[in-house]
């Protein structure tokens, strides 16, 4: 028994004797081990904390104040059971970046192809989600196939052009009327050019005049009288607000059935111009009109960047940052319009998604809240920590 004993103290006397930073002091006090944890950035259990900003979501974030939305393509991005997760965690509604436009809706007269719409209809629906539409209408020849507007090589009539409209808002609205809350009937009809309305490319406003869009409104309001139907644009100076607000209030006045305005916010790491963003929401709510906040991304690059100005692709944590700081003024403007404002989309939800950006600039880009592993970004915490 005086053996144990003594073998007992020699033990614990060799403990205490050992100098605090020994190479032998594998005994680590908690203090000690916070603080190695801190300083250890690529720690494994320092990841976990990261892991934790998930327990916060938009949708609760922003409950009492607006819905937010995200933009995807559903036959691609809902094949991915993570992206899939966090989308029906975090967003309260979602929107078909091409599914739902005519192009991809209704490439030929006669046929119709509800696959990837109806995907996306029955994932909200399962998840207690919103939806909104997009487009019903934008001329642009990549989005509308040209059978619209074209009989063999010819021009088609304004009258024919209209009665085409007229099917495919009237077939569309009918096969999902009740279930897609709110529609962006026409997009980017109206010009950015001082003096100009509207763009000298549009090839339905050529056959139709601006009557392509009132009707196009008239023909959705009809078609589902519960939809919202909003008119979607990007306005980023002076002169295209000014054109959008004119022709706007002037169709407003005319008894067109808009009810809001969609405000795309494609920005760059260059900034925002606060002051016009703030001038528009109030000037067209003024006119009555609901506010939606569209295709929202910050690009690592600036606004008007060209292929040929990108020296770097590096994402370092100066850009991470600047891009958190223009995300949070964003969404301090759009808490500040609490009431106009009624949704915020944004155009995807993790740096893994396909992105417009990317193809435009040739370079690789991280636009959205969430890292390519579906881990939130600065960006994430910026907008839901207020």
């Amino acid at each position: 028994m005086k053996i144990i004993v003594l073998i007992a103290v020699f033990i614990v006397s060799y403990f205490i004797a050992i100098p605090k930073n020994s190479a032998y002091n594998f005994l680590v006090a908690p203090q000690d081990l916070k603080s190695d944890f801190s300083s250890n950035v690529n720690h494994p259990l320092k990841k976990s904390k990261k892991n934790t900003l998930t327990d916060n979501t938009l949708r609760e974030a922003y409950k009492n104040y607006f819905l937010v939305g995200v933009a995807i393509n559903p036959e691609i991005d809902l094949k991915d059971k993570m992206r899939a997760d966090l989308i029906k965690k975090q967003f309260s509604y979602i929107c078909a970046k091409r599914a739902l436009q005519p192009y991809a809706l209704h490439p030929k007269e006669n046929v119709f192809n509800w696959t990837a719409g109806n995907t996306l209809l029955n994932f909200a629906e399962s998840n207690n989600m919103k939806v909104m539409g997009s487009f019903l209408v934008w001329y642009r020849e990549n989005h509308m196939p040209d059978w619209f507007y074209k009989g063999g090589d010819k021009t088609v009539s304004k009258q024919l052009l209209l009665k085409r409209l007229k099917d495919h808002i009237d077939t569309v609205l009918t096969h999902y009327k009740g279930k897609i809350y709110t529609w962006n009937v026409v997009n980017e009809a109206i010009s950015n050019k001082n003096g100009m309305l509207f763009n000298p490319a549009d090839s339905l406003y050529k056959i139709a005049g601006e009557d392509y869009i009132t009707k196009a409104f008239e023909y959705a309001r009809a078609a589902d009288p519960n939809a919202q139907l909003f008119y979607n644009d990007f306005m980023y100076d002076q002169t295209k607000s000014d054109n959008m607000y004119r022709l706007i209030k002037k169709w407003k006045e005319a008894g067109v059935p808009i009810d809001g305005i969609g405000l795309e916010c494609h920005y760059g790491i260059d900034g925002i111009n606060a002051q016009l963003l703030q001038q528009a929401i109030d000037r067209f709510s003024a006119l009555g009109l609901k506010i939606q906040i569209t295709e929202l991304d910050v690009s690592i690059y600036k606004r008007n960047a060209k292929p040929a100005d990108i020296l770097s692709e590096n994402f370092n944590s100066n850009i991470r940052k600047t891009q958190a700081e223009i995300y949070k003024q964003l969404f301090e403007i759009f808490r500040k319009n609490k009431g106009k404002i009624t949704g915020v989309t944004l155009f995807g939800a993790d740096d893994g998604q396909e992105s417009y950006l990317t193809t435009k600039l040739k370079k690789s880009n991280y636009p959205y809240i969430f890292d390519q592993s579906k881990q939130p970004k600065e960006a994430f915490e910026s907008i839901v920590n207020f």
